[in-house]
């Protein structure tokens, strides 16, 4: 997602030395670059741009077990950092997710990892409404 978003705001030859960061994982590197990139910097909102800083400073998952573990909990971590940026007058916000990570409880019983609909009705109390489609 993050090299198609600056292929689509820079063109493909000045998001290149962005993918080739990307493509090793190299987040601080190109944060650093954006941080540089006065064309970027143009092309974007501040409010955007901070938002994009903070999703440049994300721990990357390495293992296997850290996607099942971290990863509705940095969703959830995503949603409330756009809400807070994005949506300044409380009003209702939609996210988009698949089934299983909307579910309040996890699709095992004996699983103990919450998923995301779990962590947004812990913070959205009776404000969060999850709407399953198969």
């Amino acid at each position: 997602m993050q090299m198609d978003l600056h292929r689509e705001l820079l063109g493909d030859t000045q998001a290149l030395p962005y993918l080739r960061l990307l493509y090793k994982r190299d987040l601080s590197g190109t944060k650093w670059l954006a941080l540089k990139d006065s064309i970027l910097q143009k092309k974007v909102d501040q409010t955007f741009f901070n938002h994009y800083l903070l999703s440049l400073s994300e721990k990357t998952i390495n293992s296997f077990d850290d996607i099942f573990i971290e990863r509705d909990k940095r969703m959830f971590n995503r949603v409330v950092r756009i809400d807070s940026i994005f949506n300044q007058n409380n009003k209702k916000i939609v996210i988009l997710a698949h089934s299983i990570h909307l579910k309040k409880k996890p699709v095992l019983e004996y699983d103990k990892v919450t998923m995301l609909g779990g962590y947004l009705e812990d913070y959205y109390k009776n404000q969060f409404y999850n709407l399953l489609i198969q």
